[in-house]
């Protein structure tokens, strides 16, 4: 290995002249540069003044030699000159010969002086009636620039002398002003007009300026002399300090330096004398205590040998931190294990969790180490801030995926002369207990689901309850499959917004057939959780842009509800233990007695009713939905289900409504059913307000800002009224209703749209027929053919 050579204190101080200015050479510069600013700064301001003072005058001018010239011209002269031959004439001679009079006494070339008389003065065309010069100009037509018009009218209609500003041409930059010429009469016959290029001023002014700046650029060189001559004798002084900083740099640690300035400078030498003085002093301290340091470290090694062995056997993660919240050499073995990091020494503590923690718990890590430190926060304060008490964390596994744990941290502050000098930090792997914990709470929270379940459906019939959970589970199977397709959807869909729109109305009556049987049987339970799982699927009605993620939270309510019908299982389990071995949900034997729905349908109406302030009674033929065709039998008590719900819900009105109305205060719902021609015809209906037309038209209006056209196809073939048959079918439509507020009743539009499916999934018919007032019925006719069946 090849040895470096270091400079010699002689040859880095050597270097270091060669890259450094003088403070003489930097004093002498800068007061160079600002007076060299001031003569520029003075001698332009002067220039840029000077000008614009110059061209003010410039502007006055014109204006004096227009208004001087024009009285010493008469405009009876001018009446004698009307054609090119009286150039000859006398008058013009005279005219012409005080116009070059006046040209020279200002100083103005020939087209720069001249008299316009008017020809139209709609187009601004006059005509030179005198101009100096060698050739006659009288005749010649000219056009009054667009920006000199203003000038000239004032001054040849209301015969007063005007000016205008600064323009240009193509010709130069000029001025001009006008003055009128008047005949005895007082009349304006002619104008003056006197134009001047203005660049003859300007070079004036620059002339002055450069006659200033050399002036003050002399001045400049003249005070430089003595300027030099005052900065090195005020910089004498700190040469000596520098000469003698550059042998102290060399190694003559004795050097003094000997100043009698009598400012400042003086002041720092005597300083320097001290500060040599004390570095010899101390150099000698510094030697004895070197020798008293090497017995204390022979000490301190040795018992960091024992410290080493006791960290290597611990089996928690022990490490002290410093303020700065670096960790300490000495750390325990377990920390490398724990963390899966090699020597972490003097590494920021935050960054052996940056990476295995959330954001927000890094950033109140990083807060809390300044607390830690705080010697005014309390021992007591402390453990109560610590957000790492109970972490979720990710580390490396054996196998070098990463696993999750859970650690807990402590923190626990060294003091020293009522100082925080350290923390010791210990880090336990709690994850087993986190895990027992969890597991103890997820058993709890399922014996507390089965229990509920178990007093949900002990009052149900086994028949009965059986038939719900197959129901159900059939209903769960085609979500199910409903959303796998959703999910799995291919992109090359024609439409596959109206596909997916198309799911959720599916789902939607799933889920409500589902709800609608649990609040026929009154198993709550159930009849909350299909409520909560309508929730979930109202979100997606009216989204715009779907795609297979937006199912995913459905298919998460589809587990729970999957889930609670496994424990609804054990909760049977266990109903069968009390049955003494006899399951309640066996199926019934073939000639077994049916009870009929009809107490139940009459009990759901009631509780309904009940809930809504309302009263009913509930009429139905003796078992005659017993007596339908088996196909028909669970679909018809579905339906009813749902015509009781919106019943209840829109229908049927408050006792005190009906009894202002000349009506029971209880309402009347009936079912009726009959055979006619292969037909089975079933009949409900209810004597409440009937169907509100100027709901269903207002909801409408809000369908058809987001669907335009719908409004308009509920018009007659004319367009002038509403089809009434168009408006009863439109409450069949999917998430179609009139109800304000979202209950467990209504508010979503699926009931009807329920039933509408279940209708034409069998091949009938279901029509509305309504009364304002009065009643309302729904028809559903079913084909008792073997097609239909």
């Amino acid at each position: 290995m090849s040895e470096t050579k270091e400079d010699s204190p002689e040859t880095a101080s050597a270097k270091k002249k060669g890259v450094h200015f003088s403070v003489r050479a930097k004093t002498i510069t800068a007061v160079a540069i600002a007076s060299l600013i001031v003569v520029l700064s003075s001698s332009f301001t002067g220039y840029v003044l000077r000008k614009d003072s110059l061209l003010e005058e410039f502007q006055i001018l014109t204006k004096s030699i227009a208004s001087t010239g024009a009285i010493g011209i008469s405009g009876d002269d001018l009446k004698l000159i009307r054609s090119n031959q009286d150039v000859l004439e006398p008058e013009f001679q005279f005219v012409r010969e005080r116009l070059e009079a006046i040209r020279d006494a200002n100083g103005l070339r020939s087209e720069e002086i001249y008299i316009l008389r008017p020809i139209n003065m709609e187009a601004y065309e006059t005509e030179f009636v005198v101009m100096p010069g060698d050739e006659p100009f009288v005749g010649n037509v000219y056009n009054i620039r667009p920006e000199n018009r203003q000038a000239f009218l004032t001054a040849f209609k209301d015969g007063k002398i005007s000016g205008t500003n600064i323009y240009e041409d193509q010709h130069g930059t000029w001025i001009s002003a006008y003055a009128p010429i008047f005949d005895l009469d007082g009349k304006v016959e002619a104008v003056l007009e006197v134009d001047a290029e203005i660049s003859r001023f300007l070079e004036r002014a620059q002339q002055e300026f450069l006659q200033v700046l050399a002036v003050g650029l002399g001045a400049f060189l003249f005070a430089l002399i003595p300027g030099i001559y005052l900065v090195n004798r005020v910089t004498a002084g700190l040469r000596v300090i520098k000469s003698a900083l550059d042998q102290f740099e060399g190694g003559d640690e004795k050097t003094n330096v000997q100043l009698n300035t009598r400012d400042e400078l003086e002041d720092v030498a005597r300083s320097f004398n001290e500060m040599t003085s004390k570095l010899a002093e101390s150099r000698e301290n510094l030697v004895n205590t070197n020798i008293s340091l090497q017995h204390r470290t022979n000490e301190l090694n040795q018992s960091l040998t024992l410290t080493n062995t006791i960290m290597s056997t611990v089996q928690e993660s022990l490490m002290l931190i410093t303020p700065e919240g670096k960790i300490e050499p000495g750390y325990s073995a377990a920390v490398e294990t724990m963390f899966g990091r090699q020597d972490v020494t003097k590494m920021p503590f935050v960054d052996l969790v940056r990476d295995r923690v959330t954001g927000k718990t890094y950033d109140l890590t990083n807060r809390f180490l300044k607390l830690l430190f705080n010697e005014s926060k309390t021992n007591h304060l402390i453990p109560k801030m610590n957000p790492l008490k109970e972490v979720e964390v990710m580390v490396e596994g054996k196998n070098g995926q990463m696993q999750t744990k859970y650690l807990s941290f402590s923190f626990d502050r060294v003091w020293e002369d009522k100082k925080v000098v350290q923390s010791l930090v210990t880090v336990e792997d709690i994850t087993p207990r986190i895990a027992l914990t969890r597991e103890l709470k997820e058993s709890a929270e399922r014996l507390e689901r089965q229990a509920e379940l178990l007093f949900g459906i002990i009052h149900v019939e086994p028949k009965l309850l059986n038939e719900f959970i197959q129901a159900s589970r059939g209903e769960l199977d085609s979500i199910s499959s409903q959303l796998s397709q959703s999910i799995d959807a291919e992109s090359d869909l024609s439409d596959r917004q109206a596909y997916f729109e198309e799911q959720v109305e599916s789902i939607f009556r799933c889920v409500h057939r589902i709800k609608g049987e649990a609040a026929l049987l009154k198993i709550s339970y159930y009849e909350d959780a299909a409520h909560e799982f309508e929730s979930k699927l109202e979100k997606l009605r009216g989204k715009r842009n779907l795609d297979g993620n937006d199912f995913v939270p459905i298919v998460l309510e589809l587990s729970r509800m999957i889930q609670s019908f496994d424990d609804m299982s054990d909760v049977i389990d266990k109903i069968t233990a009390m049955y003494g071995g006899t399951s309640p949900v066996t199926p019934a034997p073939k000639d077994s007695t049916v009870k009929s729905d009809s107490p139940q349908l009459d009990t759901l109406a009631k509780d309904l009713a009940l809930a809504h302030q309302k009263q009913v009674k509930f009429t139905i033929p003796d078992e005659s939905l017993e007596k339908l065709p088996e196909p028909y039998r669970k679909p018809s008590r579905d339906m009813l289900v749902q015509f009781i719900r919106n019943s209840v819900a829109h229908g049927i009105e408050l006792p005190q409504e009906r009894s202002r109305a000349g009506k029971p205060e209880a309402a009347t719902l009936k079912l009726e059913t009959h055979e006619e021609a292969g037909w089975l015809r079933l009949i409900y209906s209810d004597d409440g307000r009937g169907l509100d037309y100027e709901k269903v038209i207002a909801r409408a209006e809000k369908i058809d800002q987001e669907q335009p056209g719908l409004l308009r196809s509920l018009l007659n073939e004319e367009q002038t009224e509403w089809d009434i048959d168009k408006l009863h079918k439109l409450v069949f439509r999917p998430g179609f209703s009139t109800s304000q507020r979202v209950d467990k009743d209504s508010g979503r539009g699926v009931g009807l749209d329920a039933v509408k499916k279940m209708v034409d999934d069998l091949k009938g018919h279901i029509s509305l027929h309504t009364q304002q007032g009065e009643y309302c019925a729904f028809i559903v006719d079913l084909p008792l053919t073997p097609n239909g069946t």
